[in-house]
């Protein structure tokens, strides 16, 4: 197991990943600048074993450079040993990976929804009153009732882009959006 420390860092001696395999719009880009005004930055930068190259936080990297001066210091994660390649591989994606799923029903039940929605994230909030009995469980697609209908569509697109694009324009209309 890789054990981790945690140390602070000026961001001009910091460099983002060369080959990083996630992107940013600048529609998100501002929402991330605008979250760090809201409530800062709770969570901290991966580096390599170099202490200078991000792994995992490069788009809160590059939103940190916008608003704080260069020599602001930032607190970041350190290996406690350098990396195998593929250490590092797990590493960049998994800081994007999404293990859980959302529990609508808490969401909904115990959650100010309003409030999430206006955060303007990718969580795509179905609408409750029109879905009050929306079941995530894929295991059985067998309507219980008429009311029960769900209609699906897969769609195959040539690049990530197009489909970054096409699932938000879909999410912003309300539509209900799974990757596969």
């Amino acid at each position: 197991m890789i054990e981790w420390q945690s140390i602070k860092r000026p961001l001009n001696q910091l460099i983002p990943l060369e080959d990083n395999p996630r992107f940013i719009t600048e529609t998100k880009m501002e929402r991330l600048k605008q979250s760090v005004d809201d409530v800062g930055v709770f969570k901290p930068l991966v580096l390599d074993f170099d202490r200078k190259i991000i792994l995992a936080g490069n788009m809160r990297y590059r939103a940190l450079i916008e608003k704080f001066p260069l020599e602001h210091q930032v607190d970041c994660m350190i290996p406690s040993r350098k990396l195998t390649e593929a250490e590092r591989e797990k590493v960049i994606v998994m800081d994007n990976a999404h293990y859980g799923e959302w529990d609508f029903d808490i969401l909904n039940n115990v959650y100010d929804v309003s409030a999430i929605a206006e955060l303007d994230l990718d969580i795509k909030l179905p609408s409750f009153e029109q879905l009050p009995n929306f079941d995530l469980d894929e295991s059985d697609d067998t309507p219980k009732s008429e009311g029960d209908k769900k209609f699906k569509l897969e769609i195959q697109l040539p690049n990530e882009l197009e489909l970054r694009d096409l699932y938000d324009d879909l999410t912003s209309k309300g539509y209900m959006v799974k990757e596969l």
